[in-house]
């Protein structure tokens, strides 16, 4: 078996309607597995080919399950995973045999959290709350809490206000503070599990790999550690004009205690954001010289609730609000995409070190290490997709990296 090559332990559609399980290993064109640090859930879609009709008797009303464990060779990075089928799609006729559709599925918490609300007091730390929400609320199983839970800083005393399960996460994730007292919390679930920690937590992680895109004539020994790249894209780079208008340098809290009738207006600047959060790399990316825009307070401006005596524990947006959009604005700043060989370790919230190479131009390593000083540097995974291939076993990893800054 090659390195771009998996296979299939497990592909099993299951009605529990009929109590029927009907192996799809040899009717599958196309498997996607999809997963982000901007989602909660991992999903996917499998291409089908029926020319026997087996699966004339399923219905796919959401009932049915797929049931998944794929391997590469010597059952070296195992994926395993069942998952809730919600829709069928491009349901096409390919002859008069045959007929050929997509059935698109999503873990089984997903499905479980839109049929409930929570609508809860609670009063501890936001990440004990979590933990409370996906064992009350959705029965997750241990396998599935493998993940990080990252302890956030301070008691908070909340209500829930009317959200599914994984939204009221979500909420949380805005809310909860980091060890450094910033909001840089992400709630996700990858192939480890679900997920609820911080950016700065993420960024002391040792990467997984050493992405290559070009080992000829850019530096020397590279080592069998350097995995080379298909091919890339730069998604997104610096935007001034967008930066300026998000308030990603400084904006404006107008803060309204109706109950009191009071009013507050608080600065933020993104030199104050970043105090304290640690970057991918040694040079953080920097606001543009000579152009004052720490000092362009009005913007962006922004009205919310405002509490101008808390008592105890209870929630002051002004230590989040602002802060948080800022900091996932810079590091989002700068976004790739490269298609590698398949690998199941390829997940959200794992960093890769990236060595981009300078493209058509002459290097004098005695002088230069042929790096692009723009792009090289430590990557976050913050989207992925797997997509295997019936027609060669074939199985490749796209990838979606972000950083905060560069070497």
């Amino acid at each position: 078996m090659q390195e771009s090559q998996f296979e299939i332990k497990k592909m099993v559609i299951f009605s529990p309607k009929n109590n029927i399980s009907i192996d799809v290993s040899g009717i599958y064109e196309e498997l996607n597995i999809h997963d982000s640090v901007l989602f909660n859930t991992i999903s996917g879609n499998i291409f089908i080919v029926d020319a026997v009709g087996s699966l004339k008797g399923f219905d796919f009303d959401g009932s049915e399950s797929l049931i998944l464990e794929l391997t590469k060779e010597g059952d070296l990075y195992p994926f395993k995973g069942t998952f809730k089928i919600h829709s069928q799609s491009d349901k096409k006729m390919v002859s008069l045999a045959s007929t050929s559709y997509r059935l698109n599925f999503i873990s089984n918490e997903y499905i479980d959290s839109i049929k409930t609300k929570v609508i809860q007091h609670y009063s501890d730390t936001y990440s004990n709350i979590v933990k409370l929400i996906l064992k009350d609320f959705l029965n997750v199983p241990t396998e599935k809490l493998k993940g990080t839970i990252e302890s956030s800083r301070g008691i908070r005393s909340v209500i829930i206000p009317t959200l599914a399960p994984l939204e009221a996460i979500t909420w949380c994730s805005k809310r909860a503070l980091d060890t450094n007292d910033k909001p840089t919390f992400l709630f996700f679930e990858n192939f480890d599990g679900y997920n609820f920690t911080s950016i700065s937590n993420i960024f002391k992680q040792t990467p997984l790999a050493n992405i290559n895109f070009s080992p000829k004539n850019v530096i020397d020994n590279f080592g069998s550690d350097f995995l080379g790249v298909r091919d890339y894209e730069v998604i997104d780079q610096y935007d001034f004009v967008q930066s300026v208008k998000a308030g990603q340098y400084a904006k404006t809290y107008r803060g309204y205690d109706i109950a009191r009738r009071t009013f507050v207006e608080l600065k933020s600047d993104s030199f104050n954001d970043q105090i304290g959060i640690t970057p991918a790399n040694p040079n953080k990316n920097r606001t543009p010289i000579g152009m004052n825009l720490d000092k362009a307070f009005l913007s962006q401006v922004v009205s919310y609730f405002y509490n101008s005596k808390p008592k105890g524990n209870e929630e002051r947006p002004e230590k989040w609000l602002l802060q948080r959009e800022s900091i996932l604005r810079n590091l989002f700043a700068k976004k790739i995409r490269i298609e590698m060989s398949g690998n199941y370790t390829y997940t959200s919230g794992k960093l890769l070190n990236v060595f981009m190479p300078k493209f058509s131009v002459v290097v004098d390593n005695d002088k230069e290490n042929g790096l692009d000083s723009n792009l090289y540097g430590k990557y976050l995974i913050v989207a992925t997709r797997h997509m295997m291939t019936a027609q060669g076993r074939a199985h490749t990893t796209i990838l979606d990296l972000v950083t905060d800054s560069t070497y």
